[in-house]
């Protein structure tokens, strides 16, 4: 069976997929089949724009605006590499570059089965949030994070059963201070996090659902962040992720001839600078970090990693041994 990613995000995926082997099964039992436990998702269209456009959301709007966007500076190689990877013009198209990474078991058993008051996503972006500090010499550094936008934040409103592609990408800016303690570190990153009013949803809402046209085009006119973060780690990992992470193992660079790409032999599909997937496999955290050689050396991206492999050791030691 072929889906389209278009139309089903992972979560909706996998809805129809246990439906398909739930009704099935139910065939073979001689039982009836059930029908679809999927939802409208036009409840959830209705309650975003409504909120987007009335006073209750001008707490979340100043948020938003009061960003520290300029205090974050961007780690790419070649700044003018993005655009022309969007550009259509298959000419101007980079090479993909693919880096993988995994944790080490005990390391990995650590991080998921810890008793440090922290999640395992608090450890592992914390030290991302770290190894960008480095990077860009900065203190304030921004990557933009994937959420599966099925947060139940309306009364009412409830999509987790939904079919359908719910995901959101909004900017996540964090303050990094790497000279107090690793705890602190850590604590102090959960606490920008949470403070995201709405798991970050109303960004992308405000961004195409407001009536306000400068509203609209304030949004849109921000700075695609240098970094997409999609954090899928979890116990229950379907075969379809296995197979996109061990597909990718071992590989580091997707090599090319210079002439004749299309975007249709891309390995990496362009919505931001480079994109990072964070899952957890058969008891390893693994990491598979897609750019493109025209945006970023390998170098750099191999340098970040490197830092924050070696910052999520560190954090884990540190808490470990307190």
């Amino acid at each position: 069976m072929i889906i389209s990613h278009s139309l089903v995000d992972y979560v909706g995926k996998d809805l129809v997929l246990n439906d398909l082997v739930s009704n099935y099964l139910n065939l073979l039992s001689g039982k009836a089949c059930a029908g679809l436990t999927t939802k409208s998702s036009s409840d959830l269209g209705k309650a975003l724009y409504q909120y987007v456009n009335s006073s209750d959301s001008d707490k979340e709007l100043q948020y938003w605006r009061s960003r520290p966007y300029d205090e974050c500076v961007s780690v790419q190689d070649y700044p003018d590499g993005f655009a022309k990877n969007r550009s259509g013009d298959p000419a101007l198209y980079g090479q993909d570059i693919v880096l993988t990474r995994k944790l080490g078991f005990e390391l990995s058993a650590q991080i998921q089965n810890n008793n440090f008051g922290f999640s395992p996503v608090e450890i592992i972006l914390s030290a991302f949030s770290s190894a960008l500090s480095v990077a860009s010499g900065r203190n304030h550094v921004q990557f933009r994070l994937i959420n599966n936008g099925r947060a139940k934040v309306f009364p009412g409103v409830d999509v987790a059963k939904t079919v359908g592609w719910f995901s959101m990408h909004s900017p996540v800016i964090i303050h990094v201070d790497r000279s107090g303690g690793l705890r602190e570190q850590v604590s102090n990153f959960r606490t920008q996090l949470i403070s995201i009013p709405m798991f970050g949803m109303g960004f992308n809402a405000f961004q195409y659902l407001s009536d306000n046209a400068k509203t609209r085009e304030y949004f849109s006119s921000l700075a695609t962040p240098d970094f997409d973060i999609n954090y899928l780690a979890s116990d229950n990992v379907s075969e379809i992720q296995k197979d996109l992470f061990e597909s990718t193992g071992g590989l580091v660079t997707k090599a090319k001839e210079s002439s004749g790409k299309t975007k249709k032999d891309q390995l990496y599909d362009v919505i931001c600078p480079a994109y990072i997937h964070i899952n957890f496999i058969d008891g390893q955290y693994t990491i598979l970090c897609m750019a493109r050689d025209n945006v970023f050396k390998k170098e750099t991206l191999e340098r970040i990693l490197k830092v924050w492999l070696s910052d999520i050791d560190h954090i884990v030691r540190t808490l470990s041994a307190s």
